[in-house]
């Protein structure tokens, strides 16, 4: 029995976040400096979110427009995004208000 591919994928992104959410606060970050529990749940979403579109443009230019071989436009745009999601994590989601980057 085939699943539908596109509720499954959906489904494991929103799986995916909220695992990595909760490592992130047991094993990375401290949850509550900035924002409420919800609220950050909530930024870590939008992030995942805009880190997955970055992660397909990536893929996307490089194979579709430069002919990159597909296994080394992932690891470029793992990597890319893998430093996305840990900024923007590190220093606004979960940085001290008045901490700067650098």
């Amino acid at each position: 029995m085939a699943l539908p591919y596109l509720p499954v994928a959906a489904g494991s992104f929103v799986v995916a976040t909220f695992v990595n959410y909760f490592l992130s606060v047991r094993h990375v970050f401290e949850s509550g400096i900035r924002f409420g529990k919800q609220f950050e749940i909530g930024l870590v979403f939008v992030v995942s979110a805009l880190g997955l579109a970055v992660n397909q443009t990536i893929l996307w230019i490089a194979v579709a427009k430069f002919g990159v071989e597909l296994l080394a436009a992932k690891l470029e745009a793992t990597a890319v995004v893998f430093f996305w999601n840990y900024a923007i994590r590190r220093y606004y989601i979960f940085g001290k208000p008045n901490e700067r980057a650098g």
